[in-house]
């Protein structure tokens, strides 16, 4: 049996100590990767970055697929899903401090894409890709 991919885990346990650290989380989302959704007047070259903050978010929820909230943009709410392929960053706006991931080529979100639509709103396991992971640890 294989194991779980990491990444979520990583990013809740990221989220939860820049929270214990009284500071605020924000997230770097590459918008072009299929099933984001977010507010589109933000984006800005393919990125967006989002305050996730407990003060800024409803309902803010991670799990092995996605990332899930509430946020108010202009005086509207908003839903924000970001699947795990497209988090760039989770970090604290305050000092930088948090994880940061390789961004997906054209090809990985592509065909993570036609992963997705052809599993009839399943979520299929990500494949783990060869050679060693691409984190880097942030002083």
């Amino acid at each position: 049996m294989s194991m779980l991919d990491q990444k979520p885990y990583f990013v809740q346990a990221t989220y939860d100590w820049i929270v214990d650290s009284e500071k605020t989380p924000h997230i770097l989302v590459q918008t072009n990767v299929f099933g984001v959704q977010v507010p589109e007047d933000q984006i800005d070259d393919h990125r967006i970055v989002l305050n996730v903050g407990p003060e800024a978010t409803r309902s803010f929820q991670i799990d092995r697929h996605r990332l899930t909230c509430l946020i108010t943009v202009s005086g509207a709410i908003c839903e924000i899903v970001v699947p795990m392929p497209a988090l760039l960053s989770i970090y604290a706006a305050e000092n930088g401090q948090g994880l940061h991931f390789e961004p997906l080529g054209e090809s990985d979100w592509a065909e993570e894409a036609g992963e997705i639509e052809s599993t009839s709103g399943e979520h299929p396991e990500k494949k783990l890709p060869d050679g060693k992971p691409h984190l880097t640890v942030v002083d």
